[in-house]
């Protein structure tokens, strides 16, 4: 894995490992961790909390299906794939009912994929329009009392070459640079990069990377209930 800089925030994406693979990550110094399915996270948060991993902060890095939005609100720190105001009003009435702040990123499709969640944003800079039905949005999710609205996330579309990514990511700089000119107060962080092509992500700006295989290796095809497997 290539060096990373100080000030760009790792998540350890443990999804689909068993659970030592988050109590190796944590001795290792990694405090944040990613996961994309309620039901597994809920078992590995469990488990932490038993095995007194103290410190951990929890992301939701998948989309949040509508009936997993009370146990996602209720399990994470971080949710950072809120792709939709409808999503987000549904995570503010949660956490309000939780009594907790949620740290959340907005996530947005600038490839233009189908098979890829998040806001509308592909083509942004010559469509004006869409800019500013994403303000709306951006406006809500900000007015919201028990969301902390930290900025944004893209996920790029899988390239064999990492260099074909980096469009996809100065697109979102450029994106970031723009809003937060125009709306005073939104989050600066940009979630962008994976195992495949982080270290270009960081090189255009990333503050959070997304790193499972890179850490961790290849994925097991299944996790095991057991959690020390």
């Amino acid at each position: 894995m290539q060096s990373i800089p100080t000030g760009v925030t790792v998540v350890a994406v443990t999804k689909t490992f068993p659970f030592n693979i988050v109590e190796e990550a944590y001795h290792s110094g990694f405090r944040h961790i990613g996961e994309n399915r309620v039901e597994e996270a809920r078992e590995k948060i469990e488990h932490a909390q038993k095995n007194t991993l103290k410190g951990i902060v929890w992301h939701m890095i998948g989309h949040v299906q509508s009936r997993k939005i009370r146990d996602a609100a209720a399990l994470f720190d971080w949710v950072d794939s809120v792709d939709s105001s409808r999503i987000a009003r549904k995570l503010d009435e949660e956490a309000g009912r939780l009594g907790k702040k949620l740290h959340v990123l907005l996530e947005v499709n600038l490839s233009g994929e189908a098979t890829k969640y998040g806001f509308d944003l592909a083509g942004w800079e010559n469509n004006p329009e869409k800019l500013q039905h994403f303000h709306v949005s951006i406006h809500e999710s900000m007015s919201m009392k028990h969301l902390i609205v930290e900025g944004l996330m893209t996920m790029p579309p899988y390239m064999t070459d990492p260099e074909d990514n980096r469009p996809i990511f100065q697109s979102l700089k450029r994106l970031s640079k723009t809003i937060r000119a125009q709306i005073p107060g939104f989050g600066a962080e940009l979630s962008m990069g994976t195992s495949q092509d982080y270290w270009v992500a960081v090189e255009e700006g990333a503050t959070q990377i997304r790193l499972g295989e890179a850490i961790f290796g290849r994925r097991p095809k299944k996790i095991s209930n057991c959690p020390n497997s």
